[in-house]
Parts: structure tokens; sequence; C-alpha cells
């Protein structure tokens, strides 16, 4: 089961702000759907720690559903896209507590955009070839997709890391959804629950990208864990340390 399909937290900003239009009614119903679960979750009078479980499961079965809308559209190359993406969230920055969550999301495209380029060295496949495997793959749900890959990985340890990794990845997607409503549909949203959002997508951006790291989905030796020597991204790690020392405790204080 190619990881990386599965993987992908900026697809359902690209369906709300590109693809939209071309989109049939069921499934932009769909994609209405979700939008009003992001805007009940981020308008919520209680403290926000993690996207629940159901709505990351929505998200995933929406991202299911536009990547097989996806595997026709031929031209589509996904990292021209994450590069077309970054300019739009710059130019959400606003009030300070909005440009942190933006600043937040930013890192987390980083994150995704190196963790994707090495995959894509990894697995010896191109832009056309994964469009091409996606339009062979089945439509699956959340829960499908978790039968599925522990068909595949009998080991419970590594099975966790990769849902761990999947679920990381539709965290960080949810954040990005609910910034971009918030900011395309010019909502008021409390200040700490913006506040929660922005660390709700770093952490998650952390957590992807250290995951891929200590499964081999990037790096020495083949998938999972088949060499001893420490992995290390250094650039990673300095970004790391550098969102850590940024204030972003300061924010959080406030509350």
């Amino acid at each position: 089961m190619n990881s990386l399909m599965f993987s992908n937290p900026e697809i359902l900003f690209q369906m709300r702000n590109i693809l939209y239009p071309h989109f049939d009614t069921p499934l932009k119903k769909t994609v209405d759907k979700l939008s009003q679960q992001v805007i009940n979750f981020i308008g919520t009078d209680k403290k926000i720690s993690c996207v629940p479980m159901p709505l990351l499961k929505d998200v995933f079965n929406l991202r299911m559903k536009y990547l097989k809308w996806l595997s026709t559209e031929a031209t589509f190359n996904y990292m021209r896209k994450l590069d077309e993406i970054y300019p739009q969230i710059q130019s959400m920055r606003g009030n300070e507590y909005f440009n942190v969550l933006v600043e937040n999301i930013l890192f987390a495209i980083r994150c995704n955009k190196r963790v994707t380029g090495k995959l894509f060295k990894k697995l010896n496949t191109t832009e056309e070839k994964f469009i091409q495997q996606t339009s062979n793959i089945k439509t699956l749900s959340y829960d499908g997709y978790i039968t599925e890959l522990s068909k595949q990985i009998p080991n419970d340890t590594i099975l966790q890391k990769m849902v761990d990794w999947v679920n990381a990845s539709l965290q960080i997607e949810f954040v990005i959804i609910a910034a971009d409503i918030i900011h395309s549909e010019k909502l008021t949203v409390k200040n700490k629950n913006i506040n929660q959002l922005a660390f709700i997508i770093a952490d998650s951006a952390q957590l992807y990208s250290a995951i891929a790291m200590e499964m081999r989905l990037i790096g020495c030796g083949d998938f999972p864990l088949d060499c001893n020597e420490e992995i290390t991204d250094a650039e990673f790690i300095k970004e790391q340390k550098y969102l850590a020392d940024s204030g972003l405790s300061d924010f959080e204080t406030n509350f």
C-alpha cells in the first residue's frame, strides 16, 4: 500500500480553493458538510486540545474521494501545488494570534514538502506514476484503510506508528481547512481557539516528520526499521528548535 497516497495534508485545501467548481453535486455536498463541521468545532466554548477522531475520519474519507477524482486529472502535479499553496497561506496573515497560526501552517507545509519529496525518491516514483497508482486504489474509508494496513503490517508497534503518522497528517489537514474557512469567510473565532489550532498543527507537523524518519519512510534503509544508525535531519531539527523557542508559550499563558 503506497503510504504517500494516504498522508498528504494539503489536499483538501487545494480542493476547496482550486477545484471545487468542477465537482459534481454529491462531492460538493460532502465538502460543504465537512466545512460546516469545521465551523462548529472551531466555534466551541470547550477547550480544543486535539481534533476528535470522528472528524479526522471524515477528513480521511473526503481525502480518499478527492484522490480518486484527482486520478482523472493527468496534468495534476502535487509538488507544484504545494509551492502554489505557500503564498496563498502567507496571504492569510492578520492579527497577532492568526499570524502565529499561519506561521505554524507554513512550518507544517515545509515539513510535508520535505517528507513527500524524499518519499518520491525512496519509492522511486514520479508524479505520473503516483497519479496512475491513485487511479487503481479502492476508495477506502478510514476504518477500511486501517483494516488493510493491519493485514500488511502484523507488528502492532509498527502498525500503530503508521496509524499515528496518518492521523498526524489528518490533524494538519483539518487545521489548514479551519484556517482557510476562518480567513475566507471572515469568521469571528475566539483567540484561544485560534491559539490551540496553532499548537495542534505545530505538534502534528513535528510528529509527522519524526515518524517518517523513525519508520524509515525517509532516510536510509528499507521500511520498517532495518538499519541501526541514527537518522537525523539537521534542517528539520533546527526548525523544531526555532519553533520551540519562538515564544508560542506566551500565548498559552494568556488563557
